[in-house]
């Protein structure tokens, strides 16, 4: 665990908050997994921050969570835009639904073995929570969005008046 440094107070008024950490082979391991080189494997690592694991939510990966969701959404979005020109926006919105879904993301999730890194706190740990599928899920956007900010180029400045 590593000091998030003063000036960044917990919910209990603390001058630090500690944020769990990986050591930097260990998230070249998931990269490779991932097949993505982060810049900034600082943003990899919040992805896998719980909630449970920090005192402060700010440095939990929630708000790459959010991020992560729109995006996914997004992408699928666009593919089935592509994918099925005779689709009405029922009909996509309908296959969007029941593509992108919790046991989905969970599976996804399982598949790259994305438990084996997610911090949760100890008394999260005891009661399953590294099994859950909505905590598995929710890493899932995390990651996605971490991805997102570290690799995706600025979108044009054409979004910035939206």
């Amino acid at each position: 665990m590593i000091s998030a440094g003063k000036g960044q107070a917990g919910a209990g008024g603390e001058d630090a908050v500690q944020v769990p950490q990986h050591g930097k082979e260990r998230l070249a391991e998931l990269e490779s997994l991932l097949g993505v080189k982060f810049n900034d494997q600082a943003l990899l690592n919040q992805a896998l921050v719980h909630r449970s694991a920090v005192l402060d939510n700010i440095f939990s990966n929630q708000r790459l969570e959010f991020l992560g969701d729109s995006i996914l959404g997004m992408v699928v979005a666009e593919r089935l835009f592509a994918a099925i020109p005779s689709a009405n926006e029922g009909g996509l919105s309908e296959i969007r639904k029941r593509v992108i879904n919790t046991r989905a993301l969970a599976a996804a999730a399982r598949a790259m073995r994305l438990g084996e890194w997610i911090h949760v706190a100890d008394y999260e740990s005891k009661r399953g929570g590294l099994s859950q599928e909505a905590l598995l899920a929710d890493a899932v956007e995390s990651v996605i969005a971490a991805v997102y900010l570290d690799q995706v180029a600025p979108p044009s400045p054409f979004f910035k008046n939206v």
